[in-house]
């Protein structure tokens, strides 16, 4: 019964403390609680820890931001946001190697409406709830090819995303 709770609590705690290990935890969300009870406890508390943070940012400012999220990387990725819409957050929001829950302040640091990131947040976080929980739902049934392509699929995302907004910017 507490199980549930604990775990939601800390995936909301994860978007405000960077040491919890998000990812590790969607794994072992889904390998305690299986595939359909992992994603729904990994979802929702994603979902409502990014729409805290997009509105704890966006009432207090960038001074709140910078007490959870480095200046340089809120620097970074808020030159790399400004004008995104919602494909830009679903895809930082899914991808293991963007600062994931940077990106919530980001957006309420940004122009985004709460509406628009919700959208946003509830579509990245689905998807990678979806992909990270299956890890850990059926990771004694996956078989090397297949986490092979996994890998890869990852890899390449990453670097069709990077190459994307170089020659955009071009």
């Amino acid at each position: 019964m507490w199980g549930p709770a604990l775990l939601s609590l800390l995936f909301i705690l994860q978007t405000f403390l960077a040491f919890i290990p998000g990812q590790a935890l969607m794994v072992a969300s889904g390998y305690i609680y299986g595939f359909s009870g992992g994603v729904l406890i990994t979802w929702i508390s994603l979902v409502l820890g990014g729409q805290m943070a997009f509105w704890l940012a966006r009432r207090y400012g960038r001074p709140f931001a910078e007490k959870w999220i480095a200046p340089e990387i809120l620097n970074r990725w808020d030159k790399s946001a400004a004008g995104q819409g919602i494909p830009f957050y679903v895809v930082t929001l899914v991808m293991p190697f963007f600062p994931n829950d940077a990106m919530c302040y980001i957006a309420g640091l940004g122009n985004m409406n709460h509406r628009r990131f919700l959208v946003a947040n509830t579509l990245g976080r689905g998807i990678a709830s979806l992909l990270t929980v299956l890890v850990g739902a059926f990771s004694e049934q996956i078989p090397g090819l297949i986490w092979i392509a996994i890998v890869c699929f990852v890899i390449l995302g990453t670097l069709g995303w990077f190459t994307a907004r170089r020659y955009a910017g071009t």
